[in-house]
């Protein structure tokens, strides 16, 4: 993965900080499709713009203040292995919410083409044939 990819993953998450959506998406292929983590409880994989749209907000209903901060980020070949660390809280009822996770990118010109998430970095770097 070359350096503007990676470049690319650091925008998204800033993007995601300002909740620039628009901005957000304009690094996702239209075709994108984005996996859940297999123990979310809707599992349905979220396609092209209009379907990360929708969960985005989703999301943000939930937790309104929600943070994503890039703890990690390794190159594998054309994938991105990104950990994340989530916090904000649950409206309305005040509850902190915080989560760490670890996605890979997959990227083809320029463009995030899938996103997986999975719970463990254990897991993400298996899911790109490396162990962890």
């Amino acid at each position: 993965m070359s350096k503007e990819n990676v470049e690319i993953v650091r925008a998204m998450n800033n993007a995601f900080h300002r909740r620039d959506v628009e901005g957000f998406l304009a690094h996702l292929d239209p075709g994108i499709e984005w996996w859940p983590a297999a123990d979310e409880p809707v599992t349905d994989v979220h396609r092209g713009h209009a379907g990360v749209r929708r969960v985005v907000a989703d999301i943000l209903d939930v937790v309104p203040d929600l943070q994503a901060e890039i703890e990690e980020l390794t190159v594998v070949g054309d994938r991105a292995v990104i950990c994340l660390h989530y916090w904000g809280r649950a409206e309305p009822s005040g509850v902190p919410v915080e989560i760490r996770e670890t996605h890979t990118y997959a990227m083809q010109d320029g463009k995030v083409v899938e996103v997986r998430e999975y719970r463990t970095k254990a897991e993400a770097l298996e899911a790109v044939g490396l162990s962890g």
